[in-house]
């Protein structure tokens, strides 16, 4: 208690400090949210006879509770004035500091809760700046599909898997040299150089290769000598011990395993970057540019690998790590939102192999991926191409040989949202949320398959509505729908496989209604089940063809 005490005192010290009295003390106010709900639902399962695809029914409860004792605002704190021209300034960025107490499964404790988006300290001298602190970034992510329709809570947590994100650069720490003037067209350029550790890297120690194991117990009578290489895992206490030729193991049944040597301390490599933004034209024209380079291959700079899981997608260790972007925006008129990325990096190997001298060797490659979006009120619109060797690859099936070969695909959607919120530009009608988005996956992939192979346009379409009834005070009713239509389904789970795709199809339908003030009891019946995170493969279990039953569910909810 003492530790976490310290921890918030030197917080709150480092905050009045920074801020002065230009910071924003909040009120001493106390926000109290809290939620409790008691649903009872019927899953109808799939009919399969299947335990796990069997109907089950019953309730279920759900509650959270949440206090704060609001500290500082949320916002942007700057500890220096910008109307003098030499000064040194330490900025925190989108800020929130609170004492909260949350109900959190088994967590019914007290913490500070905050957050600091970045924090930035540099020294700034007629313009021209140096950063001390906030590592530059050597990577580029200008180009990055859309979001899907259904994500789940931490999504954010796992956009890099799951997003087909292709974002090429590397690591590194040191800092930037550069010049802004928001009076010159927002012009910021900026220099970075960055190392791969510091003085005071240390090598990563040796970890146990699980897969060597021999899974067979060895009780050693005294004391033995464990041999270079291997380590020995104590199957009583646990206790592991690595061999270097020297060190002995006491009495005791072991399980054997050879080692996996760590890496060496990453330091004493360097990298180099450019940033580049400006607006020439205002809102009209904002450009954004950058490019990185490490001096030395990628094998002895820690570079980034995590494009996605597939290790086709990592970088050739014989050459530099080199990636640039750029990005173009555009609000010609109000409302209307138009924007160009790119995002390239090279050497990657693209999972495709040619024969050299009889063996075969993956191809190297420079890795790109592009998307043009708009948004003007109610419609939108989106066209996303990806190269081969990306997370977002296709396949091409138009080859003599029998193997699939990596091509570059693309995606595209369209959308039309109107909200019932006259705060929001989209606003029609008020209480009215409805639109329609229509999405095309793997558009590459298609147009390149064999003639004999059975697959439709990759294509989800999702239709939605609800209209929000106010009927006196704080009463009001809201009825609520959603259709979701997605094509390539292939497998009848109850009985055969379907020898051609149909579309799969799932929907939902209910109300909401709130007889008093922070009181709500819906109703809502459902068919078909989802994946999240996904983009052409979101229905799981379509409600045609028998493959889900359907689900009901009926719940009352009091909040505060």
């Amino acid at each position: 208690m003492k530790k976490y005490l310290f921890v918030s005192l030197t917080i709150l010290f480092a905050a009045a400090f920074v801020w002065a009295e230009e910071a924003t003390i909040q009120e001493p106010k106390i926000d109290i949210e809290a939620d409790a709900t008691v649903s009872w639902g019927v899953d109808f399962g799939s009919g399969t006879g299947k335990l796990e695809d069997r109907a089950m029914h019953g309730f279920k409860n759900a509650a959270s509770w949440k206090v704060k004792f609001p500290l500082i605002k949320k916002g942007d704190k700057t500890s220096a004035k910008s109307d003098v021209p030499v000064y040194a300034e330490v900025t925190l960025k989108d800020i929130e500091l609170n004492i909260q107490s949350k109900h959190d499964k088994n967590d019914k404790k007290f913490a500070l809760d905050g957050k600091v988006d970045k924090l930035k300290a540099q020294l700034v001298f007629y313009g021209a700046y140096l950063q001390v602190f906030n590592e530059p970034g050597f990577t580029t992510n200008y180009a990055n599909l859309w979001e899907p329709l259904k994500k789940s809570d931490n999504y954010d947590d796992v956009e890099d898997i799951v997003t087909s994100t292709f974002k090429p650069g590397f690591k590194g720490y040191g800092t930037k040299i550069g010049y802004a003037n928001k009076n010159f067209m927002d012009l910021d350029v900026g220099l970075k150089f960055g190392s791969n550790g510091n003085w005071e890297s240390k090598p990563a120690d040796d970890t146990i290769d699980y897969s060597t194991g021999t899974g067979l117990i060895v009780e050693e009578p005294k004391a033995t000598v464990v041999p270079k290489g291997e380590v020995w895992v104590n199957v009583k206490t646990g206790d592991e011990h690595f061999g270097d030729g020297d060190k002995k193991a006491p009495a005791g049944p072991y399980l054997k395993y050879s080692t996996k040597k760590g890496r060496g301390a990453w330091h004493s490599k360097y990298g180099f970057g450019l940033d580049f933004s400006m607006k020439p034209l205002d809102k009209m024209l904002g450009i954004k540019f950058n490019i990185n380079s490490t001096f030395v291959h990628a094998k002895n700079h820690d570079t980034i690998k995590g494009y996605n899981n597939l290790s086709m997608t990592n970088q050739v260790e014989n050459s530099v790590a080199f990636n640039i972007g750029a990005e173009v925006t555009s609000e010609p008129i109000d409302a209307l939102k138009l924007k160009l990325g790119f995002d390239g990096g090279s050497l990657f190997h693209t999972g495709n192999y040619v024969l050299e001298n009889g063996t075969p060797k993956n191809t190297k490659a420079f890795l790109w991926d592009m998307l043009f979006d708009t948004q003007y009120k109610w419609v939108g619109g989106g066209l996303y191409v990806a190269s081969a060797g990306t997370a977002y690859q296709g396949f091409a099936e138009k080859i003599d040989d029998t193997s699939k070969k990596y091509i570059a695909d693309m995606a595209m959607y369209v959308k039309f949202e109107t909200k019932g919120d006259k705060k929001e530009a989209s606003y029609l009608l008020e209480g009215l949320d409805a639109g329609v988005h229509l999405g095309f996956y793997k558009l590459l992939t298609f147009a390149n398959k064999k003639k004999d192979t059975k697959m439709d346009v990759p294509m989800l379409m999702k239709l939605w509505g609800s209209y929000k009834v106010t009927m006196k005070d704080s009463m009001w009713i809201k009825p609520f729908a959603a259709l979701w239509v997605e094509t390539n389904h292939w497998e009848n789970k109850t009985t055969t496989v379907l020898t051609k795709p149909y579309v799969g199809v799932a929907y939902n339908i209910g109300v909401t209604y709130s007889p008093a003030e922070k009181v709500e009891v819906t109703a809502e019946w459902s068919h078909g089940k989802f994946n999240e995170n996904r983009y052409y493969t979101l229905i799981k279990a379509p409600a045609n063809y028998n493959v889900h039953n359907g689900k009901l569910v009926m719940s009352v909810k009091v909040k505060y």
